[in-house]
């Protein structure tokens, strides 16, 4: 092996010391204080887990395509004292809605799916007041669709198909009329994904993982409850911000498309690269995903299909998603013009990851900072 290229495995190698850090299998990059930008990100990441209580966190940072760091802190679960490794899957919640609305775009951008043609041509049976609902709309949170109410979060039923879980809120009238406002709603996209699965007559899952996962290399990207789904960290919920309790068990069935999906923070790094940076997804699809929408009134929102999106192409664009559910808390967060996507996962809801987490990580790995 040349002397170079064993001193950067050496120093790879060295950064990953600590009882606490578990290094993923990537490909060591060859930057200019690496070694310095692995070290503040891995001492900030376990004195924040530390300070919050936090049992588990996963993160990785992915630069110009290549995952340059993947680390763990903590425990997937307290019990049992086990570890939790960079290959464990967490739950990520609203991220979900981030791959639902790649694949629409992709499926929009082929013409497999009408994004402004009422829903109702497609689907029998629905309300008639959601028959003129859009799937653009369903994706940028601008259908009237209702979100959760009361203690709809914490749902324990089982839901064999999207189509059944529709029974939660069809009786329930719409918001606003389609169009005229954007008010978040994980039933949206429930909704959604039973429009995708009409328009291709396919089951979401299958939908999903050849739009998305297959191409992106999302290989351990899986819906909760899955008969292969290996078993994710343990969900704890955090009381009065210093102690982490178990959460009680939920069923997500009803909201897969919004927030029924297990992952790692590499694959969602992948996902993050394949909106900003990748070619995999088309020209036509990736305008679909960096549009904001705009409402009736004429108001634009932050907003496109399924992701948060700040700025524009070649004028510092930004894309994330948050995510928050029972045993999970989490962000994506991928800067375009710096190529960099950094994600963030935990196992408990109530932790503070969020967008200036991930910002404050990215920060430390870009070579301004160093």
């Amino acid at each position: 092996m040349p002397i170079g290229r064993f001193i950067v495995l050496l120093a790879w190698c060295l950064a990953a010391r600590g009882a606490c850090a578990q290094p993923a299998v990537v490909e060591p990059p060859h930057t200019p204080g690496l070694v310095q930008a692995i070290d503040a990100a891995s001492s900030h990441l376990e004195s924040l887990r530390r300070a919050h209580h936090i049992p588990a966190i996963q993160a990785a940072v992915l630069i110009d395509g290549r995952i340059i760091y993947s680390r763990a802190f903590g425990l997937a679960d307290l019990e049992s004292e086990t570890a939790a490794p960079p290959t464990t899957v967490f739950r990520i919640a609203s991220i979900s809605k981030a791959i639902t609305g790649v694949a629409l775009a992709k499926m929009a951008a082929r013409g497999d799916i009408d994004l402004d043609a009422p829903i109702g041509d497609s689907i029998s049976g629905l309300p008639e007041d959601w028959r003129r609902i859009r799937c653009r709309q369903l994706a940028s949170h601008t259908s009237g669709i209702r979100h959760y109410r009361g203690l709809e979060i914490w749902n324990q039923q089982h839901y064999a198909s999207l189509s059944d879980a529709l029974a939660i809120f069809r009786d329930d009238p719409l918001l606003f009329e389609p169009g005229a406002r954007r008010e978040y709603s994980t039933y949206g996209f429930t909704l959604l994904g039973v429009a995708m699965e009409a328009a291709t007559g396919e089951r979401f899952d299958r939908i999903i993982q050849r739009e998305v996962l297959d191409p992106l290399g999302m290989a351990s990207t899986i819906v909760e409850g899955a008969p292969d789904a290996p078993r994710p960290a343990t969900p704890y919920l955090l009381v009065a911000g210093d102690h982490a309790a178990p959460s009680p068990p939920t069923d997500h069935s009803y909201k897969i498309p919004g927030g029924g999906y297990l992952s790692t923070a590499e694959d969602l790094v992948r996902l993050g690269w394949g909106v900003i940076g990748a070619e995999t997804l088309g020209d036509d699809a990736l305008r679909l995903l960096h549009t904001p929408v705009t409402t009736a009134d004429g108001k634009t929102h932050a907003y496109s299909l399924g992701w948060n999106v700040q700025g524009a192409p070649g004028n510092d664009l930004r894309l994330s998603h948050g995510g928050s559910q029972p045993g999970s808390q989490c962000f994506l967060f991928a800067d375009a013009e710096r190529r960099i996507v950094v994600a963030l996962l935990c196992n408990s809801r109530g932790a503070p990851i969020s967008a200036a987490e991930c910002q404050r990580i990215a920060a430390m790995f870009m070579p301004s900072s160093r």
